[in-house]
């Protein structure tokens, strides 16, 4: 993956939260154990989600985490810089800071149009399609995976 984990595993989180039906929440640790991420770090991101604007947390015995706004509002970009802090256009992969066309690191160019092509798609992509997309291709993963004894 082009990401780092706290952004993969955001996706993936937030992803499954699109599933859920309108304003239910899912406990961190559900979260985990569906989407196959560590629950202490997975606790973390979405607490950070939360603080970002992405989730709303809900306290108490019945609580959890929920998506603040509908998935078909929410961008993959918008979860991507919101975990990077930091828009994805414009980062030179060299580190050179300020890396533009007049003062251009060796990748600048081909480095930038592959860029532009993950911001377009990032953009143009929402959770609700990601989770669509996802829950197509579900059976066929649970099929493959093994068997924890957990029911």
């Amino acid at each position: 993956m082009i990401f780092s984990r706290p952004v993969e595993y955001s996706l993936r989180a937030l992803s499954y939260l699109a599933t859920l039906e309108n304003g239910s929440v899912a406990m961190a640790r559900d979260v985990a154990e569906a989407t196959d991420i560590p629950p202490f770090f997975l606790a973390k991101i979405l607490q950070d989600l939360a603080r970002q604007g992405l989730l709303v947390s809900q306290k108490g015995p019945t609580g959890g985490f929920r998506l603040k706004d509908a998935p078909e509002k929410v961008s993959l970009l918008r979860v991507v810089e919101a975990v990077q802090k930091e828009p994805i256009a414009g980062r030179c992969p060299a580190g050179h800071t300020p890396c533009t066309r007049s003062t251009a690191c060796g990748f600048h160019e081909s480095w930038v149009p592959v860029q532009d092509r993950v911001v377009e798609y990032l953009k143009g992509t929402t959770l609700a399609e990601a989770a669509r997309s996802l829950d197509r291709k579900r059976p066929k993963a649970s099929k493959n995976r093994k068997r924890t004894g957990k029911g």
